[in-house]
């Protein structure tokens, strides 16, 4: 584990979050990882350490799948989660910084 960990947002998370799926996110709870998660609505960033949360976590997300219930995450924007959606926003930016 880096001790720069907390800092780090990888390409990928923007893609799962975009999928609306639920995600299993392990890694530092106070970091900027965390922040995104919390900010889609999404399930929290678990600590590495808790062990049981990562666990009650799957075996909740089996029972879901197991039932037949939905696991997407409703009322929320995904485009704004993906490559398309964080490029239109950033243009967006330039644009109103440009003018």
């Amino acid at each position: 584990v880096s001790e720069r960990n907390h800092l780090i947002i990888t390409g990928k998370l923007f893609e799962y979050l975009a999928t609306g799926n639920s995600i299993l996110a392990v890694g530092p709870i106070q970091g900027d990882a965390s922040a995104l998660i919390k900010d889609a609505g999404r399930d929290v960033m678990l600590d590495y350490q808790n062990k049981d949360s990562i666990l009650s976590q799957i075996e909740k997300e089996y029972l879901k799948w197991k039932s037949g219930e939905n696991s997407q995450v409703d009322n929320i924007d995904l485009n704004r989660f993906t490559r398309w959606g964080i490029s239109e926003e950033l243009a967006n930016k330039l644009n109103e910084i440009s003018s």
